[in-house]
């Protein structure tokens, strides 16, 4: 009998395909990152008496290729996060909470690589966003005005960087907090085992990633 009841109500996430080939993107688009940040810290070159280096036309390349890449990347995680609750599965709506908060761990530590990735644009050419060259599709202004922001002396650059790395600390110690009550709530958790599952899985989506960056 105690094995029929675990079997009518399992006590586990039960993952879908499309959350499988979200993830599988989302990673995709984690290594595009890492690869363009590498590209760019071969070629970054250092400030020269005080005063930040012009850069060349394969750094700006570089640069602008990485802030692309940073805007297509959180179009995506966006859109995933959007639609990643609509599973109707009965078996999975016990463990939709738990889903939710470890969603909510990963958001933070996916902001945090991208921000990192900003710092890297601005201390590199002083830019943290894709220049805005009158693209139809923008509707906001907002952005827009942001997106043509340049930071020429390294001062503006590095209270630029020192900003973002605040928001940064703050994504972390948030991702921190949350993930201190996933894994010390037993109506959340339930087993050991789930909250083994998702720190391999930040280890090796998010904070290798990271670790990476900040090296």
């Amino acid at each position: 009998p105690r094995n029929q009841d675990k079997e009518q109500q399992p006590n586990y996430y039960i993952t879908t395909k499309e959350e499988i080939i979200q993830d599988s993107l989302l990673r995709g688009h984690a290594h595009n990152l890492l690869v363009r940040a590498t590209l760019i810290l071969s070629v970054a070159k250092p400030p020269k008496k005080g005063k930040v280096t012009k850069p060349d036309s394969i750094l700006l390349s570089r640069c602008e290729s990485l802030l692309q890449s940073v805007q297509n990347a959180n179009l995506f995680a966006s859109a995933s996060c959007d639609g990643s609750n609509e599973d109707n599965n009965e078996s999975n709506q016990g463990k939709k909470k738990e889903k939710k908060e470890e969603q909510m761990i990963q958001l933070n530590m996916w902001n945090s690589m991208i921000g990192l990735c900003r710092i890297i644009a601005v201390l590199t050419i002083g830019e943290e966003d894709v220049k805005n060259n009158g693209d139809s599709n923008s509707n906001n202004a907002t952005d827009a005005k942001t997106a043509t922001v340049s930071f020429n002396t390294l001062a503006d650059r590095e209270t630029k960087a020192a900003s973002l790395l605040s928001i940064i600390t703050e994504e972390i110690n948030d991702a921190q907090k949350t993930f201190s009550h996933f894994s010390s709530s037993p109506s959340i958790v339930g087993e050991e085992s789930d909250t083994a599952e998702v720190v391999c899985k930040l280890l090796s989506d998010r904070l290798v990633s990271l670790y990476l960056l900040l090296e």
